[in-house]
């Protein structure tokens, strides 16, 4: 997953305005087999095997501070776990000159070292990268030896993409310019930003 899919694009749950302690108690809960409705399903995927009946999966929030409750449910697809470690969301931003590098997935398929695979821009520290703050994105790629390089991009712009999620381009690029590190690349966003 990009770095852009695991930061932007996301809604926040809204706790109540006077809510003193806010804090997601999350559960899920699958129910089997469970009946579609109506008397002919009509799914278009030809391999279609669940017929009239489908495995349903409930997510629970619930803030016992405030009261504040959200149902989400679907049927179930893939569904796993992970670390933020591995995921990138929610590890704290690397701070290098004047901007702030929050990082993607981790790039599982190579050895060593587990490394993000790319990461987005601020240059303040957020709780929540957006359109407004967002300066930058640096992503990870090969030489044709396998050696690891950097590339950057700065002063997005933002479309709205085919389902709703954000498609983020930069108007500034570095092109054939690699970098060897992360920190490399973030100094040329700062230099473009400028």
């Amino acid at each position: 997953m990009k770095a852009e899919d695991l930061y932007l694009g996301w809604t926040e749950l809204a706790h109540a305005k006077d809510c003193r302690r806010p804090a997601w108690e999350a559960q899920t809960r699958t129910e089997w087999d469970t009946f579609r409705g109506g008397r002919n399903h009509s799914c278009p995927d030809e391999d279609c095997g669940h017929q009239n009946r489908y495995s349903k999966t409930t997510f629970r929030l619930v803030c016992r501070s405030c009261g504040n409750v959200h149902l989400m449910d679907g049927e179930l697809g893939s569904s796993g776990g992970s670390s933020v470690e591995r995921y990138g969301y929610g590890q704290q931003p690397k701070k290098v000159g004047g901007l702030y590098l929050y990082p993607g997935a981790t790039a599982e398929w190579i050895t060593a070292p587990k490394s993000p695979w790319d990461y987005l821009v601020t240059a303040e520290k957020v709780d929540r990268i957006t359109k407004d703050n967002l300066v930058g994105s640096i992503g990870q790629g090969r030489t044709p030896r396998g050696r690891v390089i950097w590339s950057a991009g700065a002063r997005p712009t933002f479309e709205t993409g085919l389902y709703g999620t954000p498609l983020v381009t930069y108007t500034v690029v570095s092109g054939k310019e690699t970098f060897s590190t992360p920190t490399a690349a973030a100094r040329w966003i700062e230099q473009a930003i400028r």
